[in-house]
This record gives structure tokens, sequence and C-alpha cells, in this order.
């Protein structure tokens, strides 16, 4: 019996995390975001994206708020928390950022500008993180409000990808 003497070391992800690089890591974090997204309200809303070592999950802003609001929509709660469970578990630090576009019509809204809002935005997800399980030393978060574009303010597509949601993973 060939098989008899196999030992199987299961490796906890802190060890793991020693054993392969920033990157491979982050590839890893992205597939498993991918996969426990399956199914869920936030499939195919949520784009991960590698910068610098970095896993950039995006959410558009459209996608887990009213405008002008922070408040989390209900219908991707559930989903945001199966997220914040499979961040709980990986290693790395977590920074939730919110940004804004800057034109943005806040008269219907509680928030003075952007940048405020941005903050609000960013502390919603944060507290579904910690509610889950990620512990607070990982976590932190900021509101860049308009000043972290990733398109063009000249078109309404474009300024509807700067409003946005990101959790940056990074070791």
């Amino acid at each position: 019996n060939a098989g008899s003497k196999t030992e199987l070391q299961i490796m906890s992800p802190i060890s793991m995390q020693k054993l392969v690089s920033a990157k491979e890591l982050m590839l890893a974090m992205r597939q498993n975001s991918k996969a426990m997204l399956q199914n869920s309200t936030l499939e195919h809303k949520v784009k991960g994206i590698i910068i610098n070592d970095r896993l950039y999950l995006r959410i558009p802003d459209t996608t887990l708020f009213e405008k002008g609001s922070a408040e989390l929509k209900e219908d991707h709660v559930e989903a945001l928390k199966k997220l914040a469970q499979m961040l709980a578990i990986t290693p790395g630090n977590i920074r939730v950022q919110g940004h804004t576009n800057e034109n943005m019509n806040l008269a219907d809204s509680q928030f003075a500008d952007p940048w405020t809002l941005s903050l609000a935005r960013a502390a919603s997800v944060l507290h579904i993180l910690e509610d889950e399980g990620v512990n607070p030393s990982r976590l932190s978060m900021v509101g860049y409000g308009p000043s972290r574009p990733v398109s063009t303010e000249a078109t309404p597509f474009g300024r509807s990808k700067n409003r946005r949601v990101e959790i940056m993973v990074y070791k």
C-alpha cells in the first residue's frame, strides 16, 4: 500500500503567507473573493485588481449606496458579510477607501461635501468587516473624496467610475 505512510500537513493562512510572494497571495485572495461572491448579489459587481502587490476589491457606489447616502443597501449586506468572513481568515492589512467625484450634487444629502461622504461610506463598509470578525488592528479607512479619480470627470460614465469603495488588502 503505497499511500499508507503519507502524511498530510495543513498550514494556517499565516504560515502560508511566509512561503508565497505577496503577488501570489493577492492572486489567491482575488480568486477566493470571486468564489465567495459567486451566486450572490455582488457577483460581477466587485472587480479585483492587483497593483504593486496590493489587492483592490473595487465596488461601484451605486451597487452599495443610494445617491448621496452612506447607508448600505440592504440587498447587498449579506454578500458583503460573506466577503468580510473571507477577509477575516486571510493575512494582511485592510484599508477601506471611499471615493467620490468632483461635481456631486449633494443638495438632498446629509453630507456637506464629497470628502465627508467618501469617509462615511468607507466607515459603513469597515463596520461590516469588523462585525464579521476582521481584527480591528488590521483595519483602517480613508475618505479620498474626489482626489484619486480612476477615470475622466468629463463624462457621466467616467464620473461613475470614480465614485466607488475599494477594499485594499496589503502585507
